[in-house]
């Protein structure tokens, strides 16, 4: 896991060597390039989906009446006219996902490099690496931040329709846009949900059917059913419903709260951000007697936004360099605690 830990270090590095207000755009590049090439470069088989991808680009009749979204198969058909090497399906989902990660972490964040070592942390390598249609997805939801603020319909409808072609979680984000609401000064309704969210746990084994008959979409229901099917079969854990990781999460939310007309100051999407953020963990809490692969997806799909929002506390922990540490150590928990004990990838080398 060496090679992990020392682009890690390389970001940490870059963030302490460089001003957080440069603009020193070509340190930015570097960055992501850099990014770019280790995913989509990656050796066959450190993540859990590289061959599932690899033997659909090789075999799209494989995927038969599977529920995998046809944006896939454009992206393969399309790339297949030009070449056969699998690699370029990698690197179009890399080169997509992470830049359009990248432009939207300079647009949302100050402490941008900060925000890059909390991405490489966890979403880089559980979903650039791995899970990469809704890597992608989750990149352009990032881009929808600001049309969310600024009450933006139509961009924000027209990134939502883009975002659910490449993966289905992002139906998520349609209601997103009417819950959130920038302007209000009070984060009570927010908590509420969350709180309801959390008695919800008592009725969770029975949302199934409820969730079932909300989304009449074919693609949608397909998937439902296909991992209820694998839930009745034991295939998934039981879920860990309060993980120190998510106890940390909602310990972030309340303090950050606490200073939210500080943080204002320095960053005008804090609200938003928040908001978004008690929601995807209602979303987990809501969704927790499915199986995993929904409460997880769905509420981390949009719990995305936690790249910019845990930089947010170097605002307030002084001096700033002590505040700055905190994220770093914090960014360093989630990559500790997702390549030992999740183990969502494999060394990078062999040797």
């Amino acid at each position: 896991m060496w090679f992990y830990y020392l682009i890690f270090l390389f970001l940490l590095f870059f963030h302490f060597f460089f001003n957080k207000k440069s603009s020193n755009k070509q340190v930015g590049y570097f960055l992501c390039l850099l990014l770019i090439i280790i995913a989509a470069f990656r050796p066959p088989g450190i993540d859990r989906d590289y061959y599932n991808y690899k033997n659909m680009f090789e075999d799209l009749s494989i995927l038969g009446g599977s529920s995998i979204e046809y944006s896939y198969q454009v992206i393969t058909k399309t790339i297949k006219i030009f070449t056969n090497n699998f690699i370029y399906v990698l690197l179009f989902y890399a080169l997509f996902g992470i830049g359009l990660k990248y432009i939207a972490i300079r647009e949302l964040s100050e402490y941008w490099i900060l925000s890059l070592l909390v991405y490489f942390g966890y979403f880089y390598i559980c979903y650039d690496m791995t899970q990469i249609r809704e890597g992608l997805a989750m990149a352009i939801f990032l881009l929808s931040i600001p049309d969310i603020k600024e009450r933006r319909i139509n961009p924000f409808l027209l990134k939502f329709i883009i975002a659910f072609f490449i993966h289905y979680s992002a139906i998520i984000m349609f209601p997103i846009f009417f819950v959130i609401r920038p302007k209000y000064k009070s984060f009570l309704p927010y908590l509420f949900i969350l709180f309801l969210s959390i008695i919800s746990l008592v009725f969770a084994n029975n949302k199934l059917l409820l969730i079932i008959k909300l989304f009449p979409i074919s693609g949608i229901q397909k998937k439902l059913e296909f991992y209820i099917n694998l839930q009745k079969k034991d295939i998934f854990n039981t879920i860990n419903i309060f993980t120190i990781a998510r106890i940390l999460r909602i310990s972030i939310i309340m303090i950050l709260i606490f200073y939210v007309k500080a943080i204002e100051q320095y960053n005008q999407y804090v609200r938003t951000l928040l908001q978004i953020y008690i929601i995807s963990l209602s979303v987990f809490f809501f969704l927790v007697g499915l199986p995993p692969v929904f409460s997880y997806r769905l509420s981390e799909f949009l719990g995305i936004v936690e790249i910019i929002i845990f930089p947010l506390l170097a605002y307030i922990i002084k001096p700033k360099l002590i505040g700055e540490i905190v994220v770093v150590f914090i960014a360093l928990i989630f990559l500790l605690y997702n390549l030992l004990i999740h183990q969502y990838i494999q060394p990078y080398f062999n040797t």
